[in-house]
């Protein structure tokens, strides 16, 4: 391989930013490792298709740990990558000794491998990220970033960020790189962690989704292992080596990420990557579509959203899943949580606080939105439909009339009142002066994977509350989780809607502007 398009001698990469100049765009372009272990050169070669022989990818964060005080090691930027943490050189031939260890001569980094400054290449590029993820042979996650190696017990943001998501959902596997004195060895609580030593006294890797399980024990017995993986030494007993915010995040960004690994191919992946995509946070909103549409098997046209057009970007995404026929698994998400002032049949978009991490306004107080998803559910059987390019979402659904409760339920009947996710009182039947609906729109399905502790309930049913204004048009204006004898008798109806906007407890229904849009 001698089709170098960047060969920088090693002693000369701190010296300026890495540049692209003269680089054809759209090509795939990877950094060879052999060259840069050795500390020879930084050497990036480019390819018109993915290469055959195994290559991996790197996870990081773009702005992350700092760097010690004391670190005077030498850096290096990239042109056109100005609000990234500058690299530290040695951090990245870490990685390039975790990627030949796992047999991998060629390395794949965004800031390295994309022209920074070039948007047409990094609209090429998005539209081919989760296809080069998928296609790699391993992952090397660095969570808390390429300034300096993430120590077992700091603190990153790497779960809250947007791109992280598709970067741990696409590769067939992951590694970690983390520092690490300890040597190879084998961590055990309920089960097995290996930690395998990339450089003496310095940096190891260990398995991803094994090292994210392990978060949640406690104490671990530890013993060393030589290169064969075969005991040696005596076992002790640790306290858990790895915090709780390794990796970031919290229960609810936990049992997201966890529940959408173990649904890879599998019924309820869907879901699972809407209740992650809410839990964390990019610099640009448009990024927070951009990242899981692969993951969703969707290729949308980046140059037509700006970077603030989340809502945009999100409707097309949609409108593409429901074209093929897949189910509104968005829906219900967030139960609890307020709706999307401009799309109702969406929770608010949480914003990145000064941290990287997402957070939204409740009452005037910024929150994280985990503590209002509904992240050990997923919604079975939702609907399908279509969604034009406007946002006008158009399904089918059983339906019934409400009415706000009373505070005094002893009037009502018991069999047709129900509360609401936020706690509000509805009873089946008419109410005077408000037209307000309750439409099935699935049943929760319970997850568990043996890292998150399995939830049941009667309170199985899903329900939309909707509520249509003098215009004929309808918005969600909440959620309810209810039991299944709420949903017989004569209240409720599947009727077809002809012209006749008095009768509207028939379906398809038009929600023209259902989430706020305008057709």
């Amino acid at each position: 391989m001698d089709n170098f398009i960047i060969n920088i001698p090693y002693s000369d990469i701190s010296s300026s930013p890495v540049s692209h100049a003269g680089i054809a765009r759209c090509r795939y372009r990877f950094v060879e490792c052999s060259s840069f272990v050795r500390r020879e050169a930084l050497r990036v070669i480019e390819f018109v298709d993915l290469p055959k022989q195994p290559y991996s990818t790197v996870s990081y964060v773009w702005r992350g740990l700092i760097r010690d005080e004391e670190d005077t090691s030498p850096i290096m930027s990239v042109d056109g990558a100005e609000g990234a943490d500058p690299i530290s050189i040695e951090v990245f031939r870490l990685a390039c000794v975790a990627s030949l260890k796992r047999g991998c001569e060629l390395l794949w980094l965004d800031g390295l491998c994309i022209i920074q400054a070039d948007d047409g290449d990094k609209a090429w590029q998005i539209q081919r990220m989760y296809t080069i993820y998928e296609s790699c042979k391993t992952c090397v996650i660095i969570p808390g970033g390429l300034s300096r190696l993430t120590r077992i017990t700091d603190e990153t943001s790497w779960m809250s960020r947007a791109w992280t998501l598709q970067e741990a959902i696409a590769p067939p596997s992951a590694d970690v790189l983390f520092a690490w004195e300890g040597g190879s060895c084998r961590l055990d609580s309920m089960f097995t962690v290996i930690v395998e030593e990339v450089e003496p006294s310095t940096a190891a890797i260990s398995n991803f989704e094994w090292l994210l399980a392990f978060q949640t024990r406690g104490r671990c017995r530890m013993q060393s292992i030589d290169e064969d993986g075969t005991s040696i030494g005596e076992e002790r007993e640790m306290r858990q080596p790895f915090g709780s915010q390794f990796f970031g995040g919290d229960g609810a960004a936990f049992s997201a990420l966890t529940g959408a690994l173990h649904m890879r191919g599998k019924k309820g992946l869907s879901g699972a990557i809407w209740r992650s995509s809410f839990v964390r946070s990019a610099k640009y909103p448009v990024d927070m579509v951009f990242s899981i549409m692969g993951i969703l098997g969707v290729s949308l046209d980046t140059t037509k959203f700006s970077k603030d057009d989340r809502l945009g970007a999100t409707v097309a995404l949609m409108r593409e899943l429901l074209a093929r026929g897949e189910r509104a698994e968005w829906l219900a998400i967030a139960t609890k949580m307020e709706v999307n002032p401009d799309a109702s049949f969406l929770p608010i978009f949480p914003k990145p606080s000064p941290a990287g991490k997402p957070v939204i306004d409740v009452d005037g107080k910024l929150e994280s939105p985990s503590k209002y998803i509904n992240s050990v559910w997923n919604l079975d059987g939702g609907p399908t439909g279509e969604m034009t390019d406007a946002g006008v979402f158009r399904f089918e659904a059983h339906t019934a009339r409400i009415r706000p409760g009373l505070d005094n339920p002893s009037t009502e009947d018991g069999a047709s009142s129900f509360k609401s996710a936020k706690e509000d009182k509805w009873v089946l039947g008419k109410s005077e002066g408000r037209e307000i609906y309750a439409a099935f729109v699935g049943t929760r399905s319970v997850y568990t994977n043996g890292f998150v502790p399995s939830v049941s309930t009667l309170q199985s049913h899903v329900l939309m509350l909707l509520e249509r204004d003098g215009e004929g048009r309808f918005y969600c204006i909440g959620y309810a989780e209810v039991e299944g004898h709420l949903l017989q008798g004569p209240n409720w109806s599947m009727q077809k809607l002809e012209n006749d906007f008095s009768n509207l407890l028939s379906l398809p229904y038009e929600l023209d502007r259902f989430l706020g849009l305008l057709e």
